[in-house]
């Protein structure tokens, strides 16, 4: 369909051989820095560096030192999120893409969560945004005031997730080790 409305498009195929390397050079480089990756795609991961192999003081640090080794050693941009937990995480990972650098620090953690738009929020895509903007929720400040109980009758065990990530609570560890599915 795409040909036939465009006769001029160059059709470029994957190279999911090459990505794969890739992928795995730059997972090199995170274990350089620690053995606590939890891989969530080809090209994403977390890293917990509270205690690193390099012995960095603040995690901005080792993400800095990662981001300068993908770009020099491989020629790729990265971007990166600095947080206290895997939510906060992958909210600044995504802030400033595609050559990005966001820390959410603990203390200013609340008024970023309150500030973000409910579809930067994890779990929240097209579907759920519309139910909450069916309910007045537009922001994570709109979300925080509602209770658990509202949360949960209306997306039921999300809603439990929904309710902690707006109140800037993720303990969920990074787990090195997954089952594949």
């Amino acid at each position: 369909r795409a040909r036939e409305l465009c006769p001029e498009l160059i059709f470029v195929e994957g190279r999911m051989s090459h990505y794969k390397a890739v992928s795995c050079q730059i997972h090199e480089i995170f274990r350089r820095y620690t053995d606590v990756i939890e891989p969530i795609s080809l090209d994403e991961a977390f890293l917990d560096v509270t205690v690193n192999k390099q012995g960095l003081a603040l995690g901005v640090e080792v993400a800095v030192a990662i981001k300068r080794a993908i770009r020099e050693e491989l020629g790729l941009v990265a971007s990166a999120g600095v947080s206290y937990n895997k939510f906060l995480a992958k909210i600044a990972s995504d802030w400033r893409k595609p050559d990005g650098l966001c820390t959410i620090h603990p203390d200013r953690a609340q008024s970023f969560i309150d500030a973000l738009p409910i579809e930067a929020f994890w779990g929240v895509g097209p579907a759920t945004a519309k139910r909450f903007r069916g309910i007045g929720v537009t922001n994570g400040w709109e979300l925080r005031q509602l209770s658990f109980r509202r949360l949960t009758d209306q997306f039921g065990a999300a809603g439990s997730i929904f309710y902690k990530f707006a109140r800037g609570i993720d303990l969920r560890p990074v787990r090195p080790f997954r089952e594949r599915k």
